[in-house]
């Protein structure tokens, strides 16, 4: 009958393996033709033991009620059976048992039988012995598969095991295959010379090496254990195989600027006090004896593992890995032979925990297991479980056995969560956060990177990286080796400032040299990642153009190949190839310069195909700086663009000004800043805010940016000239509010803000508004000329048209008026509003208006009688736009 239990267990269901030889079956029919071959199995199992069967199939094809009868004894047989890959939990058990209290009332005598192709837990096996019912068998994993072989007349996988060793084989697992042509047994194994297990052998049930090439090709190709081996055939001449196919460790950059792998720990930089917690949680044996580390991508997850690891490794036993290199139960498999150096075959939990117990014994010391990458576990329930499982026998040695393990926790991996349940480990776990750097963290890897390179970040560029990368470490070094590579090439800090440098830049320049068929495999490829050579064949369709593409690109160091496994060199930019996605992050653009002065390089430029830095110097009488500051901050907005030598205005942002909604354009740019944005929350909760909180707001929503109190009051100005002159805030008095007014209203007279065209191209001139270098008067004298577009250029129209310039009613010699009427017109708006109207009030009350004229000039070095002189050609505008009476005597 059934063999009897000999109280081992395993906890892998891959034990037993089904495929489906024939062209119908393919990847959307796998669990189909599985349950179909479980079932013939059983069928032909179950009646080789002597019972006559009827399988009933449940809602999942790989579970099946079984009822029949005894051939000779005529005994009522009831059972289940379950083709699972992961433990079978106890509930499945109990449940069974339950079951059979109503038919075994009726028939005492009857049998019952669980069978499960994976294991059943230790729980449930306790409970099965503690039951200690005779008519009960449960047979699963390694005992089932025992079984089959003895009454279903196998081969006997000793003398297999012997026969392939007089051929240089060292069988190190075993299994049985189920297909529709037959059953075989299939022997996994290494050589005399690489224990490492990279060949298979595959005998048919007369106890026959199987030879036939396309069958063969058609285990290894579908069956994903088999991915990475190679058949033997007895005479035929082997491939040579790698030492080692599965790489266990992390490997590390080269210094300060490699960003492409985790830091060395020579180069590791903070983490001080997280590192202290961990480093003492584990050093004292405190529980849990299961750790997670999670973060973002690119925060340096790998770097704080292999530096823990340095740490460690002087008084405990470390072993740190990489789980994207485990694609399987058998590499599970031999990830634990090779840690624990056993020479004994691993097959089951029951060997795993014999070898850590050997272990145990023999170091004295802790045993650390770190595990880099976890999440690429959760698409392959198999390997998650078996590492479940492992964290299960931890928990049996909370003080010799520590697991640390690393995740991602912004996951854009997918995975079924039918299939794999993560409630376990978060409960049994301590979690650790790992956050971006701190701003000393972030300014010690710069001053790292300084004092070990050629070139060197310098202040104002590194005020520029610290706000850029806002301490997101990846983009930090990213962004830091690339400064360097440019600063190389002779182009200087403020040059590279002005271009606006951007994330997207960044991934764009690795994809450098790569023409576009090969950018596209590049793509294709990172939606597969991590995958073995093997794995990468069979799903491109065995293209023989892939491996001059996968050498390249790793050559170029876009992939890399860690033992067998391709993988991108970190998950920030595999994300960007595949989702087009850059990494969750507000970069906060610090406004520093007048929407006013913006406003008009804006509208100046958007008239031209692309302009020059000079042409901009000349048209504002700019210095170079100043010229570079300007268009630095219009980049920031995402308006211009580099082309060459050359600026120019980006064609979805000339499309939107086709429209009139250049203000609908920067408002959005402005409300998506991260603390723009934030700030505008805390004045609708508040309802209004004070304007002399908004200096120390600032500072606390920026800690990367290092200024006076003195620049944050300026860059709080500033700021709210932007906020009140596109209308998202209202101004009373000191304080701002909401501006809650009907969006589409206030776009509509916004339009493209032309309304704020204030001069700033005058020497010593206030920045808060325009002030006419003539008076209008004058400015009729030339205006016919202009408009019938004679030339003149003296002193007088020189002037005249400058001050139309300022309004941008003249474009590169344009006419943007028809008409003195149509001029008066355009320039009624912008003298209707604040400081203006303040002025033509006291005008038309009567009242003095210089010393009120004097304090709007009051940061500006004008002496009395020059502001006498502004003021009376203010005046003179004032009359002729008909904002004071022409009559109306002025007191100054």
């Amino acid at each position: 009958m059934f063999l009897q239990k000999n109280g081992i267990w395993g906890i892998f269901g891959h034990m037993f393996l089904f495929l489906q030889i024939d062209k119908k079956a393919n990847d959307s029919n796998v669990s189909f033709y599985k349950g179909k071959l479980f079932e013939e199995l059983l069928s032909e199992y179950l009646s080789k033991v002597g019972y006559e069967v009827e399988l009933r199939r449940k809602k999942s094809s790989l579970e099946y009620d079984i009822e029949g009868k005894h051939k000779v004894t005529g005994t009522t047989l009831i059972g289940e059976a379950k083709a699972y890959s992961s433990v079978v939990e106890a509930e499945k058990v109990t449940s069974f048992i339950g079951k059979l209290a109503v038919p075994r009332k009726k028939d005492p005598s009857l049998d019952a039988i669980f069978l499960s192709t994976a294991s059943i837990s230790s729980e449930s096996q306790n409970y099965l012995d503690d039951l200690d019912d005779k008519k009960i068998q449960a047979l699963s994993g390694k005992e089932l598969m025992a079984s089959m072989i003895d009454v279903m007349n196998l081969p006997n996988i000793a003398i297999l095991t012997k026969q392939l060793s007089g051929h240089g084989f060292t069988a190190r697992n075993n299994f049985l295959l189920k297909t529709n042509i037959g059953v075989y047994i299939v022997l996994v194994a290494g050589t005399t010379e690489n224990v490492t297990p990279s060949y298979l052998a595959i005998f048919n049930d007369k106890s026959e090496l199987v030879s036939d090439e396309k069958f063969l090709r058609e285990v290894v190709q579908r069956i994903p254990d088999f991915q990475n081996f190679e058949p033997v055939i007895y005479g035929k001449k082997l491939k040579q195989r790698s030492i080692n196919r599965q790489a266990s460790y992390i490997t590390v950059g080269s210094g300060w600027l490699d960003y492409r792998f985790p830091v060395d720990p020579k180069y590791f930089i903070g983490r001080s006090e997280l590192i202290h917690e961990i480093k003492s949680h584990l050093e004292t044996g405190s529980s849990p004896n299961i750790i997670q580390v999670k973060s973002r991508s690119g925060v340096g997850k790998s770097s704080l593992l292999v530096y823990l690891e340095s740490l460690l490794a002087k008084t405990n036993v470390v072993h740190t890995h990489d789980a994207r290199n485990i694609k399987s139960q058998l590499d599970f498999l031999t990830l634990i032979q090779n840690i624990t150096s056993t020479d004994e075959i691993i097959a089951d939990i029951n060997d795993v925990e014999n070898a850590f117990k050997e272990l145990f014994l023999s170091q004295k010391k802790k045993f650390l297991l770190i595990i880099d990458q976890f999440e690429s576990t959760f698409t392959n329930p198999d390997v998650y479980y078996s590492y479940e499982a492992l964290i299960d026998l931890a928990l049996k040695y909370p003080k010799d056995l520590f697991i640390v393990i690393a995740r991602k926790d912004d996951l854009l991996t997918t995975y079924d969560e039918k299939s794999i349940n993560l409630d376990k480990l978060n409960l049994v776990s301590k979690h650790y956060k790992l956050t971006d750097f701190t701003p000393d963290e972030a300014i010690a890897l710069i001053d790292g990177i300084n004092e070990n390179s050629e070139f060197e970040v310098g202040r104002d560029i590194r005020s520029y990286l610290l706000e850029f990368s806002q301490g997101f470490p990846w983009l930090l070094k990213r962004t830091a080796a690339h400064i360097l590579k440019v600063l190389s090439t002779g182009k200087s800090e403020k040059e590279l400032i002005s271009e606006g440098l951007q994330l997207k830049d960044l991934f764009d320049e690795e994809l450098e040299g790569l023409d576009e068929i090969e950018k596209q495999y590049l793509i294709n490829i990172a939606t597969r990642l991590p995958s073995t050579y093997n794995q990468l064949h069979i799903q491109f369709d065995e293209d023989p153009l892939l491996p001059k593409i996968l050498e390249k690109l790793t050559q170029a160091r876009l992939l890399r190949l860690t033992g067998e496994t391709y993988d991108t060199y970190n998950d920030v930019f595999k994300e960007y190839l595949v989702y087009s996605k850059l990494p969750e992050f507000q970069q906060p653009i610090i406004l520093r310069i007048n929407i006013s002065a913006i406003l008009s390089i804006i509208h100046w430029a958007m008239s031209r195909n692309k302009f020059t830095i000079n042409a901009l110097m000349k048209e504002y009488n700019f210095s170079k700086k100043t010229a570079y500051n300007h268009i630095k901050e219009i980049m920031n907005l995402e308006i211009f663009v580099k082309d060459g030598s050359y600026w120019r205005v980006q064609q979805n942002v000339k499309d939107i000004f086709s429209q009139a909604r250049l203000s609908e354009y920067i408002r959005r740019k402005l409300v998506n800043n991260k603390y723009i944005s934030s700030l505008l929350n805390s004045i609708g909760k508040e309802e209004s805010i004070n304007v002399d909180e908004i200096p120390s707001y600032l500072k606390k929503s920026l800690p990367y940016l290092s200024a006076s109190d003195s620049t944050w009051r300026t860059y709080s100005k500033v700021l709210l000239s932007w906020l009140q002159g596109t209308e998202l805030v209202v101004s009373k008095g000191g304080s701002i509010s909401l501006n809650i007014a009907d969006h589409n209203k206030i776009i509509a007279k916004l339009g493209n803000i032309s309304v704020l065209p204030y001069s700033i191209r005058a020497r010593k001139r206030s920045s808060n508004f325009f002030i006419p270098s003539v008076t209008f008067s004058q400015m009729r004298k030339v205006l016919q000329n202009i408009l019938n577009s004679v030339e003149i250029n003296d002193r007088l129209s020189t002037s005249c048209k400058s001050n139309l310039k300022a309004f941008d009613l003249i474009q590169e010699e344009e006419l943007f008026f028809t008409s003195e009427e149509d001029l008066l017109d355009k320039l009624k708006p912008f003298f209707s509003k604040k400081p203006y109207s303040e002025i033509w009030g006291k005008i038309n009350q009567g009242s003095p208006v210089f010393e009120s004229y004097k304090l709007l000039l009051e940061e500006c070095e004008y002496t009395e009688d020059t502001m006498r002189w502004q003021l009376k050609k203010i005046i003179n505008w004032g009359k002729v736009l008909g904002f004071i009476d022409k009559t109306k005597r002025v007191k100054y």
